[in-house]
């Protein structure tokens, strides 16, 4: 094998470019991008336009954001950086930005470094601070050493992962695409259409609003075959849905939890929010499977009581996901540091009915896009699980790319 595939040991901060030197100019629109601008589940972050740059992680097209501070670098605040406005951004002082060196290592290949867990596992071991606001410092860095492979080699490995993930995110943007034509076709023929002398009636004549067991942390425990994954507020996405990569805890599977153990299509709302940045307070998602999820305090399930005058779990999800209902429902909410729903106000919400005949001509296209939507996330489920199955392996030389 040729010199440029050789696998050696390097310091990860001589591998590695860390917090790189870019210089702007004072006339330049730069990108920033924000902390909730990186989804642990998406590669690529988004940004937005912004003019003032004095201070913050200064950044270049193909560079990885890499948070330092807790809990965001253990919830997975890792992206890759693309279509900057003039090539630049600018970020929150959070970030540690990680940069290929020329001829020792490829900006795509330290992205997926940055992600295999012997670099986060080392950065989350190596936080400094008061708790609650710890860091991770960039001398730290120094510390880390890794056999890693030559550049001809990274830039293959990159290749594979990065086909992973754009697998992953093509079927993202089909589900986006798919939701947001339910939206529209529910939003036309429910809202839209609603007539006068529909009834409208409070959530509880027609569902049972069911609060989540209050665990401790110390209950948790290593995934295995008997256990139920906690269903958390962090499991909602921002904006509604089930959040692609969420972090997950696990319980043993008990029967005193049988109450709580989640079914598809079950509707759960998160109760608990943040005062200065309310995302998902009271922002409904679909339970996506049977028996696999067991219910979290702060996170209301709400079920179809028998012979409801709405058809299907599917309509009331609908019904819920709409920005009236929502900021409805949030007007309720009590304030503080954190803004908290109750259940009783969850309860005391109500919606228009809409005849059941209408219900029944609608809900066949709406649960044909749905099951669309469930078919496509199970594809993303087998692809993350197949990407983050390779990525340590290829990552340690015990796979190498000529053998996929």
């Amino acid at each position: 094998m040729g010199s440029m595939n050789e696998w050696k040991e390097y310091r990860f901060d001589e591998f590695v470019n860390v917090n790189p030197k870019v210089v702007f100019s004072k006339k330049e629109n730069i990108a920033f991008v924000e902390m909730k601008d990186i989804d642990a589940a998406n590669k690529f972050c988004t940004n937005s336009t912004y003019r003032n740059l004095s201070g913050g992680s200064r950044f270049e097209n193909g560079d990885t954001l890499f948070a330092r501070i807790t809990p965001c670098l253990e919830n997975g605040k890792i992206a890759q950086v693309r279509n900057l406005s003039d090539g630049k951004g600018l970020g929150s002082t959070e970030f540690h930005v990680l940069r290929g060196r020329p001829n020792i290592s490829d900006s795509d290949f330290v992205y997926y470094l940055s992600r295999w867990n012997e670099v986060r596992d080392f950065a989350e071991i190596n936080l400094h601070g008061t708790s609650g606001r710890q860091r991770f410092p960039a001398e730290a860095f120094k510390e880390l050493v890794l056999n890693l492979p030559g550049i001809t080699e990274q830039q293959s490995i990159a290749e594979v992962l990065s086909s992973l993930d754009d697998k992953i995110d093509l079927h993202h943007r089909q589900n986006k695409t798919l939701e947001q034509m339910a939206e529209t076709l529910f939003r036309q023929w429910f809202v839209e259409e609603a007539e006068e002398t529909w009834e409208e009636v409070r959530l509880d004549e027609i569902a049972t609003i069911q609060n989540g067991y209050a665990f401790k942390s110390g209950e948790y425990i290593e995934i295995r075959n008997d256990t139920l994954e906690v269903f958390k507020m962090g499991h909602i996405s921002p904006g509604g849905g089930l959040k692609s990569s969420p972090k997950k805890d696990f319980v043993p599977r008990n029967s005193s939890l049988n109450r709580w153990i989640l079914k598809k299509r079950d509707i759960v709302l998160a109760m608990t929010d943040m005062k200065d940045n309310v995302v998902i307070l009271g922002v409904p998602a679909l339970i996506d499977k049977d028996d696999h999820y067991v219910l979290n305090q702060r996170v209301a399930r709400v079920v179809l009581k028998p012979d409801a005058k709405v058809i299907d779990q599917l309509l009331l999800y609908y019904y819920m996901s709409g920005p009236e209902f929502i900021s409805t429902l949030q007007s309720k909410a009590s304030s503080g540091v954190q803004v908290n729903l109750s259940t009783e106000s969850i309860r005391e919400s109500s919606i228009k009915i809409a005849p059941i005949k209408k219900q029944e001509r609608a809900f066949p296209i709406l649960n044909d896009i749905a099951e669309k939507q469930e078919k496509a996330r199970l594809q993303i489920g087998l692809l993350e699980n197949m990407r983050d199955t390779l990525l340590p392996k290829l990552m340690n030389g015990s796979v190498r790319v000529t053998n996929i």
